[in-house]
């Protein structure tokens, strides 16, 4: 049988990751807008 201390253990754990998988998005969101941002000057140029 799995202990219920287990689950509240994960918790913390999954909470203390999450901010750090928001700035982690909104990095790669930042250089997939750049990216498309240069590639679209490019073919208007």
């Amino acid at each position: 049988m799995r202990q219920p201390t287990d689950i509240h253990k994960t918790k913390p754990i999954v909470s203390c990751y999450f901010p750090s998988i928001n700035i982690f998005l909104n990095a790669f969101a930042k250089i997939i807008l750049s990216i498309i941002k240069t590639s679209v000057s490019l073919q208007c140029g």
